[in-house]
């Protein structure tokens, strides 16, 4: 994997102390340059979980990608630039109120500056564009506030909603991980009834103020004040992911 090439499709320059402000700066540049997009899956294309092909797809191809390449590639480039990661997986909370399929989410623990923080910049949407500690200190961007809460072994990613109660997000422990170990659930998140993935077209993109995002046949504007939604012509479609997402559909 060539960091040199990585860093430039984010528009990252070396040198780069590996420390909390870069990290910081990382997560931002990395969540404006390279988008969430389930189009592999929705194309039944295998995802291949081994670095060299991430790369070649991401930074070479200039795709986006769910969380196990999102999360696990970024996990790589951290890596190479000096900081203490762990790969871990967490089950994501539904907004039902039920559990997803356990473990099949991919996300990072980060030490850096005397902390631990999560890490996630593949969460579709709801990420926090910050590293959020798991000493419990809240902490804010533009999206609204997150913290980490704990019950015994198990630790909490939470945010605050617009009534100011903390609701799960995900739930996770702190087992390191390899990517291989992501295999299964990958495979899960692809084919099973139960995926959310595999049905229809999910792409987001962040904003300077907030996120657009194409669900289904629903585009989706999120702003700090407001939220849009309007109906995408079948016409229109492919429009759309290659003015927002610079996706071709021809080419998959």
């Amino acid at each position: 994997m060539n960091i040199y090439h990585y860093l430039k499709r984010i528009n990252v320059t070396l040198p780069l102390e590996p420390n909390l402000s870069n990290l910081v700066h990382l997560i931002l540049q990395h969540l404006k340059f390279i988008h969430f997009e389930n189009l592999d899956i929705i194309c039944h294309r295998p995802i291949r979980l081994q670095t060299e092909p991430l790369f070649q797809k991401i930074v070479v191809q200039g795709r986006g990608g769910v969380c196990f390449e999102l999360n696990g590639l970024f996990h790589y480039l951290l890596k190479e630039l000096g900081y203490e990661i762990k790969m871990i997986s967490a089950t994501v909370r539904l907004p039902s109120e039920e559990w997803e399929m356990e473990d099949t989410h991919l996300t990072n623990i980060v030490e850096t500056d005397g902390g631990e923080y999560l890490v996630d910049i593949g969460f579709g949407g709801n990420e926090p564009r910050t590293p959020v500690p798991l000493s419990g200190k809240p902490v804010r961007d533009i999206t609204g506030e997150y913290r980490i809460s704990r019950d015994g072994n198990w630790l909490y990613l939470e945010k605050k909603d617009p009534t100011h109660d903390w609701h799960c997000l995900y739930r996770f422990l702190k087992e390191k991980k390899t990517l291989q170990d992501f295999i299964h659930p990958c495979h899960l998140i692809e084919t099973s009834p139960r995926s959310l993935f595999n049905k229809s077209y999910f792409l987001s993109k962040v904003t300077s103020d907030g996120r657009i995002s194409l669900i289904d046949r629903k585009l989706v504007c999120v702003t700090q004040s407001q939220k849009k939604k309007r109906e995408v012509s079948e016409q229109e479609l492919s429009v759309l992911i290659k003015k927002l997402f610079n996706i071709q559909l021809t080419d998959l």
